[in-house]
């Protein structure tokens, strides 16, 4: 997608007292085409000119302020022969009539006039029976992915979850109905957007007709992208994350796509992992510094088993030492009751009232819990039931806590277990690798306001 000069030099500084519009009075100019036309050009020449009621005192100078605009930035008018030629007739007629100039600026910006806001009804019509019915769909695609996730705690949240976004977008749906002169403004506007910034649009996906953008935000619903094995990829750069999400989509299998990405790692993928651990080692319990670079050396020896083991354990060995930070923040995550071995009592977190399940009042959940329910405690025995038992959980990204819970110790099961029949070792040695960066970007973006400051 390529600038043009107007807009690479609306990216950059513009100096104050100048008819070149800045990023950010394009962005204003977007928000007020609603404002009466002398007004709108009032308020946006006081923007670019500290001494602009003397300036532009008089109606006539006004309308040479909106000229020189015009004149100084080509940009969002270049890119369609219907905005080039608007803006030709624009500089031609602006002599005639200054209050009349105000108006057609307006129009100028907005890219169309008010007699045409009658002519988008059936359009406006025909999109709401389109979305109702992809909503309609997208339900039901829900609520038989949920039935397919029982037992997988993770992915059964992010389903409920889910529903409950597209319920809230039929409300948004509806309401939205309710203005029809909004509508004809919010088709109009869109449509002008396609002319000016198709690139954009185009990158971002949305489709020609979406001018509510409710086709764009039910795609984001949809329950297949629970159900992709790499989702926890969320550092990825967002067009490659997207791509592997549709070729998954598209029947390519995870190990097929972990193989490939697999290709890809070297030596600057450890370094990576070096570079984030170093980062936070010192505000963590353990330093895992030995245990990273046995991950590189499994890899580099091309020992496959030996890298989803080690991989795995320490993506396990970060999410405990999470939870040891968290702890010395005074977060209540467990009790620890040191022995042989240790015990780690949860403060049990209530994920649907987001709250905790008793009150822990003298600081020993084991000795709450069992006056509350009457049954003794249970240590936590594993990072699983960290995250599906204490506030960790909620703290933790909704995708990653769901993959972490449900596919990745599926898969750890398999391993430390020596249940490799029907394993492909290469893809389960690239996503052990993965998902310690994972983690590693996880701890970091948590972390990042103790490890700046010290």
């Amino acid at each position: 997608m390529s600038l043009t000069r107007e807009q690479i030099l609306a990216i950059g500084d513009v100096s104050a007292n100048s008819f070149q519009l800045s990023m950010s009075d394009i962005s204003w100019i977007g928000e007020n085409l609603r404002l009466p036309p002398e007004k709108f050009v009032r308020d946006l020449l006081q923007r670019r000119f500290t001494d602009s009621r003397t300036r532009f005192r008089s109606l006539l100078k006004l309308a040479d302020g909106c000229v020189c605009i015009i004149r100084k930035n080509s940009y969002p008018f270049s890119k369609h022969e219907f905005d080039s030629r608007a803006r030709q007739d624009f500089l031609r007629a602006s002599k005639r009539n200054s209050r009349a100039t105000f108006g057609t600026f307006l129009t100028l910006w907005r890219g169309y006039r008010e007699a045409d806001l009658l002519g988008v009804d059936g359009a406006i019509d025909s999109y709401r029976v389109a979305v109702e019915r992809l909503l309609n769909d997208a339900v039901a695609e829900n609520d038989r992915a949920k039935v397919a996730a029982q037992g997988k705690e993770g992915k059964t949240r992010l389903l409920h979850k889910n529903g409950a976004r597209l319920a809230a977008l039929s409300d948004s749906l509806a309401l939205s109905y309710r203005d029809r002169h909004r509508l004809r403004e919010a088709k109009l506007q869109f449509t002008t957007s396609l002319r000016r910034d198709r690139d954009i649009l185009k990158f971002l996906n949305v489709k020609d007709d979406d001018f509510l953008w409710f086709k764009f935000r039910i795609a984001q619903c949809d329950p297949n992208h629970i159900a992709f094995p790499l989702r926890h990829l969320v550092w990825l750069p967002a067009p490659a994350f997207r791509t592997l999400r549709a070729r998954f989509g598209r029947g390519e299998p995870r190990d097929q796509l972990l193989e490939e990405i697999g290709g890809h790692i070297d030596d600057d993928v450890f370094d990576s992992l070096r570079q984030l651990y170093d980062k936070i080692k010192a505000l963590l319990p353990v330093d895992r510094s030995a245990q990273i670079e046995e991950l590189s050396r499994a890899w580099g020896a091309d020992c496959m088993l030996g890298t989803a083991l080690v991989g795995i354990t320490q993506v396990e060995g970060l999410i405990w030492d999470f939870a040891g930070y968290l702890r010395s923040k005074r977060i209540r995550i467990y009790k620890l009751v040191k022995g042989k071995p240790n015990r780690y009592y949860p403060y049990k977190w209530d994920f649907l009232n987001s709250k905790y399940r008793v009150k822990y009042s003298t600081g020993q959940p084991k000795d709450a819990l069992s006056a509350a329910t009457g049954k003794k405690p249970r240590s936590l025995t594993s990072a699983r039931q960290l995250l599906q038992e204490t506030k960790l959980g909620v703290i933790v990204d909704e995708v990653v806590f769901s993959y972490l819970v449900d596919e990745f110790y599926d898969d750890r099961n398999s391993l430390a277990h020596g249940d490799l029949k029907n394993r492909n070792m290469r893809a389960d040695a690239v996503g052990a690798v993965l998902c310690v960066r994972t983690c590693l970007e996880l701890l970091v973006a948590h972390l990042k306001a103790d490890f700046a400051s010290s």
